[in-house]
């Protein structure tokens, strides 16, 4: 009777080792008060456990990368800054800054275009309403193409009021007053050369601030030229459709005018790869515009177009054409 005790307690001592490691066969299982515990059990148990403690390393991996990336100490190790990254953007108001500056030429560019978009409209024939209307979508209307074309919704004058406050309140005044200073506006501050050059600056302020979206936007170097090209005409090309007139920017009728937001466009990027601070390249844009509208004035330079090829074409005589008509 003691061996026969003995080799079952034996028995049950392996039996139950064997169920705490996982050991037993698949079809061995331990019966212990009525509780059975399948060794696959155990098994999936023990790899579920892996995995879970697999994926806590892995998050606390990835939280602590994290972290050590946002350190703004080891963030200028891992990805250096240059005054290029962090200088591309406009001031929140104007101020003594190069940023800041360059919001108030915007501001200025705002109300002159808003000013001549009335005008236009006016002498179109429109209203009070028409006229602001007009004036507003003149000197909004690039910044909302571009911003929406980049995807930077809602657009700036839904996120800076400022500029529609500004834009209707100048085309809505330029109504108002148009008619005490329409007739004697060469007697006035507001010159047709003094016009000109403001004009010329708002182009080149504009244009700088469409090559600023777009590199923020990470464009390159010809999307960025026609994001400028964009904000600083695509205002007034609007302005001409609704007022049914040839599009300046698209016809040879007057001095070349898109080129001017061209070359400012171009002279920023061009200062910026070469490493100049944000004032001289918003100084390179701005001279830029100034300097090929200006000579473009004074040479009455215009783009070539259809007709200006033909009349060259057929003011030109060929010799063959000559030796004919001296034949006859």
């Amino acid at each position: 009777m003691m061996r026969t005790s003995r080799r079952q307690l034996l028995h049950a001592s392996r039996m139950v080792g064997r169920f705490v490691t996982g050991a037993s066969s698949p079809d061995s299982s331990l019966n212990l008060s009525g509780l059975s515990r399948p060794a696959g059990d155990v098994e999936r148990r023990r790899v579920l456990l892996l995995r879970s403690q697999k994926r806590k390393m892995r998050n606390a991996a990835s939280i602590s990368i994290e972290k050590l990336i946002a350190d703004p100490i080891v963030h200028q190790v891992v990805r250096p800054t240059t005054a290029t990254d962090q200088d591309d953007k406009l001031a929140r108001y104007p101020n003594a800054t190069p940023a800041g500056i360059l919001r108030g030429l915007d501001y200025m560019g705002t109300a002159l275009f808003a000013s001549t978009g009335c005008i236009t409209a006016g002498l179109a024939g429109m209203d009070v309403v028409g006229c602001t209307l007009v004036g507003t979508i003149t000197a909004c209307g690039g910044g909302t193409v571009r911003d929406i074309l980049l995807g930077n919704t809602p657009v700036f004058w839904v996120q800076e009021p400022e500029y529609l406050y500004l834009a209707a309140g100048t085309a809505f005044m330029t109504f108002c007053l148009w008619h005490l200073v329409g007739e004697d506006i060469e007697q006035t501050l507001m010159t047709e050369k003094s016009i000109f050059w403001m004009d010329s600056l708002g182009l080149g302020a504009f244009a700088c601030i469409g090559v600023q979206n777009a590199l923020r936007a990470g464009l390159g170097v010809l999307p960025a030229v026609f994001c400028g090209l964009m904000t600083s005409t695509f205002g007034g090309v609007i302005r001409d459709s609704l007022c049914r007139r040839p599009v300046r920017i698209l016809h040879a009728h007057d001095e070349t005018y898109a080129a001017a937001p061209i070359g400012s466009s171009v002279a920023y990027l061009a200062a910026r790869s070469a490493g100049a601070n944000l004032a001289q390249r918003i100084a390179c844009g701005i001279a830029m515009s100034l300097a090929i509208r200006s000579y473009a004035v004074t040479n009455d330079l215009k783009l070539p177009s259809i007709g200006y090829v033909h009349a060259r074409s057929s003011a030109c005589v060929s010799p063959l054409s000559a030796n004919t008509k001296t034949k006859a």
